[in-house]
């Protein structure tokens, strides 16, 4: 990888011409999940400011949308299919109330969602709650995996995450933390990273 584009030294300039880029490189048959998962529904989030939570087929979209843009399982839609509405809404919305509780300890929200709904792992989990704030929480993919891990040196450029980075929620925060500290913050720091010559 050409090191301006490293995580740790990529400048504001570079990092904010490949998010303009984004759009043109995502396939037009996800445009509507895209205009849901970045859009519609954190707006719909943002509506429900007494009661945030989430509804069943904004999960099933946000899964798709996932399944979308990286290896797909069918099996996982299914699984996420078989929640009931009810506790799709209960289990995020305990989520998110315990989020605002102590959004630093954003993990403990990514936990109870994991374990709480089938078909949603810390990855998905940490992906509805970034829904919910994006500027703090890292939904935590393969791909943010991936740009933050790799290496010259190692085969294709990355070694997978660590399995308990996958499964435990604790884990992956503090490996998140350890690797890519808080997205706000990291975006932040680009302002004062000096630009590439």
């Amino acid at each position: 990888m050409d090191q301006k584009y490293d995580y740790e030294t990529i400048t504001h300039k570079t990092f904010s011409e490949l998010l303009d880029s984004y759009k043109e490189l995502v396939p037009s048959k996800l445009d509507e999940l895209e205009e849901q998962r970045l859009v519609i529904i954190p707006k719909s989030l943002s509506e429900r400011t007494e009661d945030a939570h989430l509804k069943k087929p904004e999960v099933q979209k946000l899964v798709d949308w996932k399944l979308g843009h990286g290896t797909f399982r069918p099996s996982l839609r299914k699984l996420v299919e078989s929640n009931s509405d009810e506790a799709v809404e209960q289990c995020t919305r305990e989520a998110f109330e315990t989020y605002e509780k102590d959004n630093e300890q954003w993990d403990k929200a990514v936990g109870m969602t994991a374990k709480g709904l089938r078909g949603v792992g810390p990855a998905t989990a940490s992906l509805l709650l970034n829904t919910y704030d994006g500027e703090k929480v890292p939904f935590f993919s393969d791909e943010l995996y991936r740009w933050v891990a790799f290496s010259e040196g190692r085969g294709n450029g990355w070694d997978p995450p660590p399995r308990a980075c996958r499964t435990s929620p604790p884990v992956m925060s503090t490996y998140s933390a350890r690797r890519a500290p808080n997205v706000s913050q990291y975006i932040a720091n680009l302002n004062t990273v000096p630009s590439a010559a």
